[in-house]
Order: C-alpha cells, then structure tokens, then sequence
C-alpha cells in the first residue's frame, strides 16, 4: 500500500487500511535488522479523522515468526489483540491558530507552494485545543514566551514518522502506525516452547537437542561439607 496518506481523503466516518506487513514493513525489518518473519501476520487499521489528530484502531492476528530468548531458535508467536492509538496533528507555531500562523509553520515545514493556508487546514490541524482556549486581551512579551513554550511542549507528542506536512498537505503513514504498534505487541520473551532447555552457557549447545559433553563444576571439594549447612536464625 502506498505509505503516506492525504489526510483529507480519510472521511469523518473513518477509513480501513489493510496491511501486507511482509511488503510495507519490509524495509524497516531490514532497516533495524530484526529477525521477524511476519508473512502468516494479518493487520488492519482504521483511521478516525478527530479534532485535533488521528485516531487509529487497529488489530493484529496471526503467527510472527521470531527467535527464542532461551535457544535463538524459531519461535511461533501468535498475536490476536487490538490497539487504540492518538497521532496528533501539528500546529502553528507560538500557538497561533490564525491563517498567518498556519502559513509560517507552514512554510517552515513543507517550503514554498501555491497551497494556501487555509487549503492546507485539514480537519481542524491548525487549531488545536489549547490555540483555541488561548487568553485574551493585549500581548505581552511573558504571555507569548508562556504560549511558544507550551506549544513546543504538545509538539513533541507528534511522531514526524507518522504524521507529516508536505507540499501535498497532512500527511498520515498508515505502515509506520501499524508497525510501531507491532513492535509494542511483541512479547518480551519469545519462548519456542514452555519447556525450551536454552543453551549451554558454556559450549552454546543447544540442550533441547540432549546433553553436551561439558564437565560442570562441582566446586572446591575441601568446602563440601558445607553445601548443605543451614544456620539457623538469631
């Protein structure tokens, strides 16, 4: 599917996108070099234009493929779960929520274009709530430093990977989406089975295969009279 997204072809009743993780994750597998084999892996989104970002809901279900944490052989993961998640859209800078302000982040961020400002506005991303509920009265120089701060703070909730402006307009990346939430899905540790022996700390035998011909240390033969002492409490 194609990675990006025009935000304004997503209608108020949401659209569904439907992944082929092997071909539009594909690069970023190879990209950070992880051994998952997502072929037998179905995932789906569904995009939620909202007032001040994108609402995605989205499933996963399937086999992933990917090494055990104990013998780094195969493991076959299945995933069947659900995800909800919020992209924000970005805003004008210092809080400006007028066309003049939507022009400069614009400009800024996407470079000259016969896009106007207001051709560029696509559901409400440049006026986000705290623009919206912003104070009245004269500008003072206190006033616009509190206004650039707290907006710079909301801006670094937008992920830039998934969300964008181009001289296209708003922009989402429906893969990037679904992959950062494949990643969260993941278990911490695969395991090929319940009873996976791992492998031997020393040889690196896998000892699901049967023993390995290591000798195990039994330890200073002086101190073993005191393997099983117990002391007693005070």
């Amino acid at each position: 599917m194609k990675n990006w997204i025009p935000a304004s072809s997503i209608p108020a009743a949401g659209k569904e996108f439907v992944l082929d993780p092997a071909a539009d994750w594909g690069a970023a597998l190879a990209e950070f070099k992880l051994p998952y084999d997502v072929r037998g892996l179905e995932a789906r989104v569904r995009l939620f234009p909202q007032e001040e970002g994108m609402l995605a809901r989205g499933a996963f279900k399937g086999c992933v493929i990917m090494p055990c944490t104990r013998c780094a052989e195969d493991a076959h993961v299945t995933l069947d779960q659900t995800f909800d998640a919020f992209e924000p859209y970005p805003f004008a800078e210092g809080g400006a929520a007028d066309d003049s302000g939507a022009e400069a982040f614009f400009e800024k961020n996407a470079g000259a274009t016969s896009k106007t400002p207001s051709q560029a506005k696509v559901h409400g991303a440049w006026k986000p709530e705290a623009a919206k509920k912003s104070r009245k009265g004269p500008r003072t120089a206190e006033r616009d430093a509190q206004d650039a701060e707290n907006m710079e703070d909301m801006n670094l909730d937008v992920d830039e990977n998934v969300v964008r402006i181009s001289p296209h307009g708003l922009e989402i990346n429906v893969a990037h989406l679904a992959f950062e939430e494949f990643l969260l899905a993941l278990p911490v540790k695969a395991l090929c089975s319940e009873e996976c022996k791992g492998l031997c700390p020393k040889c690196g035998h896998n000892l699901n295969t049967g023993p390995c011909a290591c000798v195990n240390d039994e330890g200073d033969p002086r101190l073993a009279a005191l393997r099983n002492l117990t002391l007693g409490k005070k």
